[in-house]
């Protein structure tokens, strides 16, 4: 009996299939280029409020920094229309993590501390049931500079974000209850909100907005519904060719009109202070919103903290908005859509919390994540770097096909729109197969231009992917010692493919500690390196002491210091820990690229091992292709290979061929980037079906119940040809 999950599975990939069919070109009319080729567009200006509304001009504030030092001891900064000068604050910005371009704020300040209050509220989140959340809070926070980040403040920016889902356990009329409780509790007075009692369409956006006096300062805070908003989440795919995701503009005006109807009817003036949060779908339309509201100049200072937050704009000056704060998981594949390669990024600034593949204090810091997560959830969280890997492979395939934004409006948007807001896989199946004419498949097929030959090639090798990606979530695999490390048969479809990007992952990280130095870094990147052999592999951190030893003779690993087969090692164990893959032939091994790594490689036989490095960020989806050889080794050798993120391989192919190794080199100045060049590469050794068996099966089984409907039509018809038959000699015996 086929499970419910695995039929869920299955769907998804036909969906996925279906539509990457439209978004490779193949059955369009025109070719599509191999390249995406963006125009950045300049940023148009949104005002928001009107020229004679009387609110002031944005006041000029002086701050002044010693960068000088690695940490910066004393801060004052004087705002001009507050006439408050703020008390001594210690900013913290020597860190490797986040770099010396983010300053961190330190709780350590009397007069703050003295102001902090807890607010305890629920919110509808990814889980059946309300979950409750505690912070700290405190207006000092929103007297501090708006452009430096404060941990605290992101903690309450998470709960406010949260408290704005809409409660799916209340009726329509109470569906704002939780924002309108984290408002009360925090002080905050006349609240207003919006499209919270309505059934959410692809023209809503969930609102919630109040404020507050603190001295002559008027704190703002404004909400943005970031769950449960069913027709809404349709908004997200409208991209349209724009220099902003159109999905989430249209949004972002609707609340900055929301937001100046509000300060209008309140008369409110003078020392304007915003803060505003959002997660997913409203972290995007957060981060638009935020810079429209310090583009317009209405407010002294912006406070904006998104979570898993999608990419918005295609402006180039995007990152210079230093007050709009982006909280992002890097194997959250949301962040990554629109892709990167289409032109889009996000305003302001980007963290990242760690990852297996990506951070090497991952294993340190796990444990407080994996406690954290057990209290609030009592279930372990879930691991999938593999999931993870592939997933990335599959976004990278679509991002290949569909190449830019304008084909993506043409080809697919309106179907794929529909489909969201109805869930009518057949209506979707339907729309796409209006594109699709065997006329245009014949044509295509036996055009011989290397563009067409080439789109076939990649589509068959995505076909490959998606056959062996089908494969392994059936049949899982359990090649590391660590539990939930693959596909969780006990999960669903989306658990297992999104959990990343679940609400509950992000307060699982953000909340494991107060100090955002442990916790967060300004890039995310790491590297796939492969090795193609019969070999047994030891992996070294930077001072060369010992990760683990992996067997591909024997299909084993060991972290024991005995097993290293580098001749008299003596080293200690590390703390770093390494996510790999063992396939027959295959070891695929992910290093973060935050230090340098050393793999020996000890060759079982005389052999040719090849082994590639290709580099990744979780910024972009296309892998940089480091380099890739071919060398001979004799049984019993052991090499040493030393994998440095700032070292430049600049080895010539002469070079290469002088010192003895054989060189395989596809790529050159002028290659055309190919996802399936890095898919063959780390997936060459992993068994599964391929796309030709799985075709002949389907063609077997349409055949055979072709000849079963045929065998039963014949039957039918001899049936009816007896009975017609005795028909009339019946009439004449009734007639006698």
């Amino acid at each position: 009996m086929i499970s419910a999950g695995t039929i869920r599975f299955v769907k998804f990939i036909i969906l996925m299939l279906s539509v990457l069919f439209v978004f490779s070109g193949v059955f369009a009319a025109e070719d599509n280029t191999l390249q995406a080729v963006i125009e950045n567009d300049a940023a148009a200006d949104l005002q928001p409020g009107d020229a004679d509304s009387g609110l002031p001009e944005h006041d000029v504030r002086t701050i002044t920094v010693d960068n000088s030092g690695g940490e910066q001891d004393i801060q004052t900064i004087t705002s001009d229309s507050s006439g408050i000068e703020q008390d001594i604050q210690t900013i913290t910005s020597d860190d490797s993590s986040l770099e010396s371009d983010v300053q961190i704020i330190t709780a350590d300040n009397s007069w703050i501390e003295s102001a902090v209050q807890t607010i305890t509220v629920e919110y509808s989140g990814a889980e059946k049931n309300n979950q409750t959340i505690t912070v700290d809070f405190s207006d000092g926070w929103l007297m501090q500079p708006d452009d430096v980040y404060n941990h605290k403040l992101m903690q309450a920016s998470f709960a406010l974000a949260a408290a704005s889902f809409r409660d799916k356990t209340r009726d329509i009329a109470q569906r704002d209850f939780n924002i309108l409780d984290f408002f009360a509790q925090a002080g905050f007075t006349d609240p207003q909100t919006y499209d919270f009692h309505v059934i959410p369409t692809i023209d809503t956006i969930g609102t919630a907005i109040a404020y507050k006096n603190v001295g002559d300062a008027t704190l703002i805070a404004v909400s943005i519904s970031g769950n449960n908003y069913q027709g809404e989440w349709a908004g997200n795919l409208t991209v349209d060719d724009e220099n902003r995701v159109k999905g989430f503009n249209d949004a972002a005006d609707k609340v900055m009109g929301r937001l100046n109807d509000y300060i209008h009817e309140r008369r409110l003036h003078g020392n304007l202070r915003l803060w505003t949060a959002g997660y997913s779908r409203s972290a995007a339309v957060t981060n638009d919103f935020a810079a429209d509201a310090v583009d317009s100049g209405l407010f002294e200072a912006v406070y904006a903290y998104t979570f898993a937050t999608p990419r918005t704009t295609r402006e180039e000056n995007a990152d210079q908005y230093h007050t709009i704060f982006n909280l992002l998981n890097p194997f959250d594949m949301v962040p990554l859509s629109p892709f990167p390669e289409w032109g889009f990024h996000r305003y302001g600034i980007d963290l990242f919390f760690p990852a297996i593949e990506s951070d090497s204090r991952w294993f340190m810091l796990q444990e407080d994540v994996f406690l954290n997560y057990f209290e609030l959830y009592g279930e372990k969280i879930v691991l999938n770097p593999q999931i993870n890997k592939n997933l990335h492979t599959v976004f990278d395939y679509l991002a290949f096909f569909i190449n830019s934004a304008d084909s993506y409006k043409t080809n697919v948007q309106n179907p794929l729109v529909e489909f969201i807001q109805t869930r009518d896989l057949r209506t979707l199946i339907h729309d796409i197969s209006k594109l699709i004419s065997f006329n245009t498949i014949r044509e295509y097929m036996l055009r011989r231009d290397t563009i067409a030959r080439y789109q076939m090639h990649e589509l068959y090798n995505f076909l490959d992917f998606i056959t062996q990606f089908v494969y392994l979530g059936l049949i899982g695999q359990h090649d590391v010692d660590a539990e939930n490390i693959y596909w969780d048969p006990t999960l669903s479809v989306q658990e297992n493919l999104a959990f990343n990007h679940y609400d509950k992952t992000y307060r699982a990280w953000l909340f494991s500690t107060d100090n955002p130095e442990d916790l967060l870094s300004r890039e995310a990147n790491y590297a796939h390196v492969v090795i193609q052999g019969d070999v047994d592999v030891d992996v070294f951190d930077e001072n060369f002491d010992f990760i683990v030893s992996i067997s591909n003779k024997f299909d084993s690993y060991s972290y024991e210091l005995d097993d290293v087969h580098m001749p008299d090692y003596k080293g200690v164990d590390s703390d770093t820990f390494v996510y790999f893959e063992l396939q027959k032939g295959q070891t695929l091994i992910i290093l973060p690229l935050d230090q340098v790594f050393h793999v020996g490689i000890y060759s079982n036989q005389d052999q040719t091992i090849r082994v590639s490095y290709v580099e990744f960020s979780a910024d972009r989806l296309r892998g940089d292709v480091r380099y890739i050889y071919l060398d001979d080794y004799d049984a019993g050798e052991y090499y040493v290979e030393t994998f440095d993120p700032e070292k430049e391989r600049e080895y010539t192919t002469e070079d290469l061929l002088n010192m003895g190794v054989l060189v395989e080199e596809p790529w050159s100045n002028n290659f055309v980037y190919s996802p399936t060049a890095i898919m063959r590469l780390e997936n060459e050794g992993i068994p599964h079906p391929s796309p030709r068996i799985l075709i002949g099966l389907i063609l077997f089984v349409l055949l055979l119940f072709l000849i079963i409907f045929i065998l039963i039509i014949i039957l039918i018809c001899k049936i009816l040809k007896k009975i017609l038959k005795k028909r009339p000699s019946g009439l004449a015996a009734s007639q006698n």
